[in-house]
């Protein structure tokens, strides 16, 4: 058997193909110079040379550039030719590999050799139907085409402008004489019509901008009721349908928005539990809420109360859920089921076995996973007692501060629940005499005659020590404020109660000293002769610098002299 001549034992091995047929040609050593013109040409060859600047500046486009020698120099295409101003399209040299071919068709040949005005012809149809009967040469070869990508500026024609034709006529042909003939008027006016320079160009931006516009994944295609496509985003978030009660509203949400869900099988449990409880009580918090249901259930807590029930934002009632179709401010039965809340700042306590008691306050401890309290979960003797909406006279119209219970009774609840919640948070615990001085106050401040609130401010003798009570030998005293009945936020506390909170207003312990200051002078004599003398000198020395002052020489200002609060020295001068 012989051995085939195709199959070889080396790469190197293989045999040569046959000399090609094909005709060989010669490319002449011409170098070209192709430009790329963003018109369509087909008769106005003439107009298309005049938009690149004229012969001459397509001849200098051929020339080398002084920069780069081995690159060409640029071309500006304007699109209104005889219009100087007009801010032309830069074009850029860019390096091609390419050849020109020269095709010559006999006349008369092929189908329809001429196309209808505005079209263009067709040429390789056109040497397809002559079947061979046409001649082709290379005529020179291109190493460089000149293309135009930049966006055309914005144009504005200024054929009508006294202004830029002055300018052209004088400025654009660089001629010495008539640079010294153009004037440019320096009147002021007021003329709307008046004309402006106009900026060199209007926009920066060359190229346009690669947004890459695709199609958001997450928009689906679906079908409406009608047959319609629509497009449906299954990313969007779920809205909750949750409605809200409104003070200014005569009525409140009646029943829910959305049909009762009958999957997944979580949400119908919590569903079913929402109902038990909101039967139970018509208004909840949610930390009550969770608080009576199993924690499985709390993550779909969101997505069931809708069904059940509205929010209110603000208000006596405000971060409650309140059953459909209950108006809390249409009865005082619903008295006991306000809020009083606070502001605590402390670190988010870690879940314990007594979180389903949370919600409730007894007055001996605390568990700081929320800031609000509900009037029927105070189960403190003292605060239960002034949240009894039937041991106090009850408003004729609910209020949309203090609800159904008399103004000053409704400070009382929230300034001593306050105060115990410090000592809670600080580790003490505070005795209800301390409280007398407020429980004694009418419930009710008539306008005019007293104050809509009362600071109540004291001052302990204990020694500090955590774990004390306090109550025996505390100092008390009423002050009236101008304050309205803001929201109580438990944002300070006395230092002798710990970190627990901020520190107390300044403005409480700015009173009590003013207090003690005028006891003080009634009582002693000497000593308001004693502070007149220092008034005095401190009045001379305050002279002493605004004499300073005005001469003109350097100070650095007042200091408070170490060890005397009313007594002040000029810095930098010795007594």
């Amino acid at each position: 058997m012989s051995r085939s001549p195709y199959i070889l034992e080396d790469e190197y091995d293989r045999p040569k193909p046959p000399p090609s047929e094909a005709p060989w040609y010669e490319i002449p050593d011409k170098q070209l110079l192709a430009v790329e013109h963003p018109a369509v040409i087909l008769k106005n060859s003439e107009r298309a040379v005049r938009m690149l600047g004229g012969g001459k500046a397509v001849a200098q486009a051929f020339k080398p550039n002084l920069e780069n020698i081995s690159e060409p120099n640029g071309l500006e295409l304007r699109f209104r030719p005889g219009d100087a101003l007009a801010p032309p399209v830069q074009g850029k040299p860019a390096r091609t590999r390419a050849m020109v071919l020269k095709i010559t068709v006999p006349k008369g040949k092929g189908p329809n050799p001429r196309p209808p005005p505005g079209e263009e012809p067709d040429i390789p149809k056109i040497l397809k139907n002559l079947n061979g009967k046409f001649t082709s040469e290379v005529v020179g070869w291109v190493d460089h085409t000149i293309r135009f990508r930049d966006m055309a500026d914005y144009q504005w024609n200024t054929r009508s402008s006294d202004w830029a034709r002055n300018v052209e006529e004088n400025l654009m042909e660089l001629d010495l004489q008539a640079l010294k003939r153009f004037r440019m008027t320096d009147k002021i006016t007021a003329d709307a019509n008046a004309e402006i320079m106009r900026p060199p160009r209007f926009t920066h931006i060359n190229y346009p901008f690669v947004y890459g516009f695709r199609q958001n994944p997450a928009i689906k295609v679906d079908t409406d009721i009608n047959g319609e496509p629509v497009f449906i985003n299954a990313g969007a978030r779920v809205q909750t349908q949750t409605q809200y009660g409104n003070w200014n509203s005569d009525t409140v949400p009646q029943a829910g928005r959305l049909k009762r869900p009958k999957e997944p099988e979580v949400l119908v449990d919590c569903l079913k539990k929402l109902e038990e409880l909101f039967e139970e009580r018509p208004i909840w918090t949610r930390r009550g809420l969770m608080n009576n249901m199993p924690s499985s259930l709390w993550q779909q807590l969101k997505w069931a109360y809708p069904h059940v029930a509205y929010y209110w934002r603000s208000g006596p009632w405000r971060d409650t859920y309140v059953k459909f179709g209950v108006d809390p401010r249409k009865s005082k039965e619903f008295a006991k089921y306000q809020v009083v809340a606070f502001k605590v700042h402390t670190v988010k306590p870690k879940k314990d076995s007594s979180q389903n008691k949370g919600h409730f306050f007894d007055g001996e401890s605390i568990i700081l996973d929320g800031k609000i309290w509900q009037f029927c979960d105070l189960k403190d003797p003292l605060l239960a007692e002034l949240a009894d909406i039937e041991k106090c006279e009850a408003r004729d119209d609910c209020d949309n501060t203090d609800g159904w219970f008399p103004n000053n009774r409704h400070f009382k609840i929230k300034y001593i629940m306050r105060r115990k919640l410090s000592a809670l948070i600080a580790g003490k615990k505070m005795d209800d005499r301390v409280f007398e001085a407020i429980l004694k106050e009418p419930d009710s401040a008539a306008p005019g005659t007293l104050p809509p609130r009362k600071q109540i401010m004291y001052t302990t003798s204990l020694d500090g020590q955590e774990g004390g009570t306090i109550g025996e030998g505390d100092k008390m005293d009423i002050v009236e404020t101008e304050e309205g009945d803001a929201e109580v936020e438990v944002d300070e506390l006395v230092d002798e109660f710990g970190e627990g909170f901020e520190s107390e207003s300044e403005g409480e312990d700015e009173d009590e000293d003013e207090d003690e200051d005028e006891a003080s002078e009634n009582e002693e004599g000497e000593s308001s002769k004693k502070e007149k003398g220092e008034t005095a000198a401190r009045d001379e020395r305050l002279q002493k610098l605004m004499e300073r002052f005005m001469q003109g020489h350097q100070h650095e200002g007042v200091s408070r002299r170490t060890g005397d609060d009313d007594d002040f020295e000029l810095l930098g001068e010795s007594d």
